[in-house]
């Protein structure tokens, strides 16, 4: 594994860092401290997916929190239903932003055979693992 890190990736994070970022940022954001808070996590996210080289992922992600944002700030100018549904729709998914994202980089910058070692320090059995990463593994290759 050190050699395939070596070789391949400039900046790297242990599978057991993504998943507490993963928790780490959820109970963040349900927490809703305010725009700020919100603004300092996608930025973090996107420096995540910046030094891992997935250029793509993070240009798709922002400009899908940069149309919420700003269909947030039309929707008072609609009539009331239609901007009671848009708001509603986009608070919805700009909750679910950070998550999806990192989520997304967690998949995307992990082998199966890292997180399978991951478990497995951990003492994990094999019979709660295996059907999450088969689920990951059939994302991972439908990415590719």
């Amino acid at each position: 594994m050190q050699k395939y890190i070596e070789e391949n990736k400039v900046f790297w994070l242990d599978p057991r860092t993504k998943i507490m970022l993963l928790i780490f940022i959820n109970i963040i954001v349900f927490k809703g401290k305010g725009i700020w808070t919100e603004l300092t996590i996608f930025a973090f996210i996107c420096v995540l997916f910046g030094l891992s080289h997935k250029f793509k992922s993070m240009i798709i992600f922002s400009c899908i929190y940069a149309s919420i944002f700003i269909i947030d700030n039309i929707s008072q100018y609609l009539p009331r239903i239609v901007g009671s549904l848009c708001s509603m729709t986009s608070t919805m998914i700009h909750l679910y932003i950070p998550f999806l994202m990192m989520g997304s980089f967690l998949i995307s910058t992990t082998r199966i055979n890292e997180l399978v070692a991951m478990m497995e320090r951990l003492h994990i059995a094999t019979l709660y693992y295996n059907p999450v990463f088969c689920v990951i593994s059939f994302f991972s290759n439908s990415t590719n």
